[in-house]
């Protein structure tokens, strides 16, 4: 009341005149993601979201140190809370990080990072299955219908880490878990591998045979060249018409393994809805006399 109008003019005036410098000074943080989070990180330093979201556009810029930074940030802050009440996105990034630096070293420097992959992981699958529990049991208080979480990422993670450092039982059970969910072109790799560092040449040709009848990716008709070529060099899998090199399916062998991985792949179709994609498997399978 003791305020002139003039006064009062002039304190409003600063006011707007504070927040108009603040809102063009915030214009810059909005720049780019990058710099969006950094300021985000530094008006609050103990929220893992800016930590987290940096690690992954460091990885992805190839700032692989600033990248570990972030992630060793993000699941500081996150490390004291139940795991039902976690987050597993952050670890999973993280071991994703863990991995990339553990490749870029040399055997012996790489052990470190592959463990701590290992351990990132791992922790991530804890809080799944925490976080699954809870809203199992919240569901079925409020008589709800219960839908489980998508973990494929998860289990997809664990078995690269796993087939990494040589636990390929351990890989193999995690991509399988994946494979329930759904599929990708990392999943029929890397089981395949797992299957052929075992020694198991059959069941890897089958694993990338499913990739090929699976149809989303090119690549696996060269990988089976190679693999087949790995095996006996006298059998009649490959076949070579001048400058191309592919596989023979009027071959037994490759006929026999097409049969079965057309019968492995069928139900993951299936039960995933892939109705149109089992239909033309099923139909391929039908033409190579599968099941006679």
């Amino acid at each position: 009341e003791r305020l002139s109008r003039s006064g009062v003019r002039i304190v409003c005036a600063v006011i707007v005149l504070a927040f108009t410098v603040r809102a063009f000074a915030r214009n810059f943080d909005w720049y780019t993601p990058e710099s969006l989070f950094t300021s985000a990180e530094r008006t609050v330093p103990e929220s893992f979201r800016p930590h987290h979201v940096l690690a992954g556009i460091y990885q992805t810029a190839g700032k692989l140190e600033d990248a570990i930074h972030e992630a060793d940030q993000s699941t500081r802050i996150l490390s004291s809370l139940p795991d039902d009440q976690s987050l597993a996105l952050p670890w999973v990034t993280a071991a994703s990080i863990y991995a990339a630096k553990a490749s870029s070293l040399s055997t012996a420097e790489a052990a470190t990072w592959w463990n701590k992959a290992l351990d990132a992981v791992h922790r991530a699958r804890q809080i799944a299955v925490a976080q699954d529990a809870r809203v199992r049991r919240i569901d079925a208080e409020y008589g709800k219908p219960y839908h489980a979480a998508d973990t494929r990422m998860i289990y997809e993670n664990l078995g690269y880490v796993e087939m990494r450092t040589r636990n390929f039982d351990r890989s193999i059970e995690a991509i399988k878990t994946a494979m329930q969910q759904g599929l990708s072109t990392n999943t029929f790799i890397n089981l395949a591998t797992d299957y052929r560092d075992q020694g198991d040449q059959r069941n890897a040709e089958i694993t990338l045979l499913e990739g090929m009848l699976w149809g989303k990716d090119n690549s696996f008709g060269s990988r089976l060249v190679e693999l087949y070529r790995q095996g006996d060099s006298e059998n009649c899998a490959i076949r070579s018409d001048g400058n191309s090199v592919g596989l023979n399916t009027a071959c037994p062998l490759v006929r026999s393994e097409l049969c079965d991985a057309a019968a492995r792949l069928l139900p993951l179709l299936e039960s995933q809805g892939q109705t149109a994609d089992a239909a033309h498997v099923r139909a391929q399978a039908a033409q190579w006399g599968c099941g006679r």
